[in-house]
């Protein structure tokens, strides 16, 4: 969804909630897919959404850590370094967006 002023999406953390509409358990089936399936896909979609920025951040960390140290011989000679200061965060990252 967009924000309408901006064009820009609805700022993350987003939050699953699920509403109560009956006092009877019911089957639901949204497009084809069970409610369960439903509730699975729409939580998958928000870690999705709320890992992206951790996710993009880290892989361009990785890049300019990766390009610098094709272009300089100082950063040839301890792209290990480099890379190893970078992980921490990608690691990060990937825990988020692979928690449930």
């Amino acid at each position: 969804m967009t924000n309408q002023t901006t064009g820009q999406h609805t700022p993350t953390p987003w939050n699953l909630q699920t509403l109560r509409v009956s006092l009877v358990p019911v089957m639901i089936r949204v497009n084809g897919y069970t409610k369960e399936t439903a509730e699975a896909n729409a939580a998958f979609i928000v870690r999705a959404c709320n890992s992206h920025d951790a996710l993009v951040g880290a892989l361009q960390d990785f890049i300019d850590a990766a390009t610098e140290s094709s272009k300089n011989e100082s950063y040839k000679a301890n792209a290990y370094g480099f890379m190893m200061a970078v992980l921490p965060k990608a690691r990060a990252a990937l825990t988020a967006v692979t928690k449930k």
